[in-house]
């Protein structure tokens, strides 16, 4: 990459942090309209609601990740013991991974 342009992606991303998401803009509107008690409640909801986001985030991608390393497992230890049976192993396994990839909720 030429330092040019990872210049340009270094100021833009930090252009990205500094500016305020939505729920940063609601708490300090409610907090200058209804005083800094008030808002309390609004920011515990919002921590609340990121905690919750980030936990359900966390357990999506720790099932993916589990299901696809089984199935990658499974594959090579069939896969090791090549014999008339490992295509259909090797095809079992890779249903087993798209179904759990599939079924995994978004």
């Amino acid at each position: 990459m030429a330092l040019e342009s990872w210049i340009a992606f270094v100021l833009a991303s930090a252009a990205l942090l500094v500016i305020p998401g939505p729920t940063i803009l609601l708490v300090i509107g409610q907090s200058l309209g209804a005083g800094r008690r008030n808002v309390l409640p609004l920011v515990a909801g919002v921590a609340a609601g990121d905690l919750a986001a980030m936990s359900l985030s966390l357990a999506t991608w720790a099932r993916l990740l589990c299901s696809v390393s089984h199935a990658a497992v499974a594959c090579w230890v069939a896969a090791r013991r090549w014999s008339s049976t490992t295509c259909r192993a090797c095809c079992a396994c890779w249903r087993a991974w798209r179904t759990a990839a599939c079924s995994a909720p978004p």
